[in-house]
């Protein structure tokens, strides 16, 4: 059986619906950043964190504008608009189903899902929620 270190990382996207979320994107996409590094679990297994998708849900503040910095800036961000306000758990599918990656986790852009600092974890399966993508 190969080593850790010999497989490549399992490619975990993070789905951010954004609604509101001006004064929250920038610190939440510095505490992920570090996550797109390869890592290797306690049990040997590696990944890294291939995308942040930020799904702009129809919020009224400047959340798009900081979204777009992001995106200009940091490789790793990519962006999903929608037409309108559908709410959180539309925006979150809409995201899931918009990424290529096999593993997904999601996060709220208020980081109300889940501390950033707990995000590894979370990744890895401890309690969190990360779905495994299987497409047909």
């Amino acid at each position: 059986m190969p080593s850790a270190h010999e497989v490549a990382p399992h490619e975990i996207a993070v789905v951010v619906p954004v609604y509101g979320g001006e004064r929250t994107l920038e610190a939440l996409i510095s505490e992920i950043e570090p996550l797109t590094a390869p890592r290797v679990t306690p049990a040997g297994h590696r990944f890294r964190v291939s995308e942040v998708l930020l799904v702009h849900d129809g919020a009224a503040d400047d959340s798009a504008a900081v979204m777009q910095s992001l995106a200009g800036r940091k490789p790793f961000v990519r962006l999903l608009w929608l037409s309108r306000n559908f709410g959180q758990h539309p925006a979150t599918l809409a995201g899931m189903a918009s990424t290529v990656a096999a593993w997904v986790a999601t996060m709220d852009s208020g980081f109300a899902s889940v501390p950033v600092s707990e995000l590894e974890l979370y990744i890895v399966g401890h309690g969190g929620t990360v779905w495994r993508i299987v497409r047909q």
